[in-house]
């Protein structure tokens, strides 16, 4: 159950996510997947199903009767059978946005010989920007992918446009890509319904072009608890001040190198100068074609 802006909305018929089962069963098969959840525009619930899924699996740790722990391997439950609670609380540790954070994370794990079931890295496009295929970061973190079952069972990357993410991360063979999608308006649905559509790029043998093949579906309400949401909005805000601090940044780096971007505008005025004088000097030309054509008739 969901207490959301003072109303209960039960969120039980949708779990356990297929999402869940996946991550749940790479966990305990000693594996590990990378998924690329996306969806525009922004706010349309990426973070929400990650963390839907997330506090999912928590609550799946959390259950200890054999019968209801049964269901993640079944066929969904109807809506009259009692799932385990999501823990909201517990999945807080598992929501990362600065790298320093995940590298933190990660080596304190292998230090204390942990593992746990997936984090999700929100809005993992500010930091593995297809722009920066070149950075150092970038580069140790794509070398990291292959080991990362000694800390994972799923890495989960949100991203309002999958394009922004680094290609060689996005376009790599079984990487799995989540795309959401609106069922309903948020005006007349305040349990905001959406749905995740999983595929994944097979290449086949002899066959030029590779083909998207669906592993499943979700539904989900793209609504997080009042409880949660308290904790995590000042956290999305923080997200923001930290991509402006690296624009500022960015800013001083370009100033520093003596790059003067007050003549940015006087380089396109130039431009379109040009482009004027050739567009004008075309419209000439092609009349002198015209009577040349005419004179060759006559």
């Amino acid at each position: 159950m969901i207490e959301y802006k003072g109303r209960i909305f039960d969120d039980m018929s949708f779990k356990p996510y297929s999402l869940t089962r996946r991550i749940a069963s790479n966990f305990y098969q000693d594996e590990c997947e990378v998924f690329v959840v996306y969806g525009m525009p922004e706010g349309i619930g990426k973070s929400a199903y990650v963390n839907h899924v997330l506090a999912d699996l928590k609550g799946y740790q959390n259950e200890h009767e054999k019968e209801l722990l049964q269901w993640m391997w079944k066929q969904k439950p109807s809506p009259d059978v009692k799932v385990w609670e999501s823990d909201w609380e517990r999945i807080k540790s598992l929501i990362m946005y600065p790298p320093e954070e995940i590298v933190k994370r990660c080596k304190d794990m292998l230090i204390r010989e942990e593992r746990d079931m997936a984090f999700h890295w929100d809005d993992a496009g500010t930091w593995l920007n297809a722009m920066e295929w070149q950075d150092t970061f970038v580069i140790a973190f794509m070398e990291y992918l292959s080991l990362a079952r000694s800390n994972w069972g799923a890495i989960i990357l949100s991203t309002p446009v999958e394009e922004w993410v680094l290609k060689k991360l996005r376009t790599a063979t079984g990487v799995l890509h989540i795309p959401i999608i609106k069922l309903k308006d948020n005006f007349s649905h305040p349990f905001r319904p959406r749905r995740a559509k999983c595929y994944k790029i097979v290449r086949y043998p002899n066959k030029l072009r590779p083909y998207w093949n669906t592993e499943f579906i979700d539904d989900f309400s793209a609504i997080m608890p009042d409880s949660f949401y308290a904790w995590y909005k000042p956290r999305r805000d923080q997200y923001a001040y930290l991509a402006t601090l690296k624009m500022d940044a960015a800013l001083r780096k370009r100033k520093e190198k003596g790059i003067d971007i007050s003549k940015d505008e006087l380089i396109l005025d130039h431009l379109r100068k040009h482009i004027d004088r050739a567009n004008d000097e075309s419209e000439d030309f092609s009349e002198v074609i015209q009577q040349k054509i005419q004179e060759a008739h006559s």
